[in-house]
């Protein structure tokens, strides 16, 4: 099926792109129940295969289709919330987990904000800072 003139998207590809993979909203949403029936250890791969994608980059872009969105983001969240309970099994590796959470964006790291609103301190605690610092320095100290 060919572009409409005019259509900005289809600049250069002279026969427009293929069909969309799902039109109906519905239809995507009843796949990805049966995956999550067929497959007990989900995967945003795994479900973006059983969906007949070919990568899970076409997977994610659905996601910018307004119909399809919600249930693309719920099954993700569904296969996050699967690895975060992983977590907790008393046996076996956890390493394979934790990289698959830290590419759905999780960290394994502590973020300290180490900035000090000095207006906000009274003499003094700006006395009692200075002269820490002072005698630091005359000691050859830096902490």
């Amino acid at each position: 099926m060919a572009a409409k003139k005019g259509n900005k998207y289809a600049v250069g590809n002279k026969g427009g792109g293929r069909d969309p993979d799902y039109t109906d909203p519905a239809l995507m949403q009843d796949k990805i129940d049966e995956y999550f029936r067929i497959d007990k250890v989900p995967t945003v791969p795994g479900l973006a295969y059983h969906l007949g994608f070919a990568s899970t980059v076409s997977l994610i872009d659905y996601t910018a289709k307004k119909e399809f969105s919600f249930a693309i983001k719920r099954a993700k969240l569904f296969i996050e919330a699967f690895n975060a309970k992983e977590l907790h099994r008393e046996k076996g590796n956890v390493t394979g987990i934790i990289f698959t959470l830290k590419n759905m964006g999780w960290k394994d790291q502590q973020d300290i904000d180490l900035n000090v609103d000095f207006n906000l301190m009274n003499e003094m605690q700006l006395d009692a800072i200075a002269y820490k610092l002072l005698n630091n320095s005359k000691n050859g100290k830096n902490d």
